[in-house]
């Protein structure tokens, strides 16, 4: 029962979500598959650890997809760290490596803060343009 709402509400919040919100939902989406790669690998669970590490692929490959690499280095830089993790993911996948699948998941989790913090970022600059335009009103 507990997890239906909370799926529910999952669901909600990315509905309503910025599209640099949805990134970091997506984000932790794949942090939290890769924690079902670990849980896979120690069950000998190899169908599992398959759909897991295969859903983690087809989502970052649609972020590193949507990336206007050129046009910044810093998204040429975005594209590279995804590419990295689809590969890390791939070698978790083959190796059954629960270290690499760990470090895969920090680094995913802590990629999902920063485009929340981005996130932020680009609300409260919205919000403060907002104010300096009703105050010329």
């Amino acid at each position: 029962m507990y997890n239906v709402q909370l799926r529910q509400y999952q669901r909600s919040q990315a509905a309503i979500a910025t599209p640099l919100g949805q990134i970091a939902i997506l984000l932790d989406h794949c942090a939290g598959l890769m924690r079902r790669v670990k849980v896979a690998v120690e069950a000998k669970d190899y169908e599992g650890r398959y759909n897991a590490t295969d859903k983690a692929i087809v989502i970052i490959s649609s972020i590193q997809s949507s990336l206007a690499v050129d046009r910044t280095p810093e998204a040429a830089e975005l594209s590279r760290f995804f590419q990295e993790m689809i590969l890390f993911i791939l070698e978790v996948n083959m190796k059954e490596d629960l270290q690499l699948c760990q470090d895969v998941e920090v680094a995913l989790t802590e990629m999902a803060d920063v485009w929340r913090v981005a996130d932020m970022s680009v609300s409260k600059a919205e919000t403060i343009q907002s104010e300096r335009v009703a105050a010329q009103l």
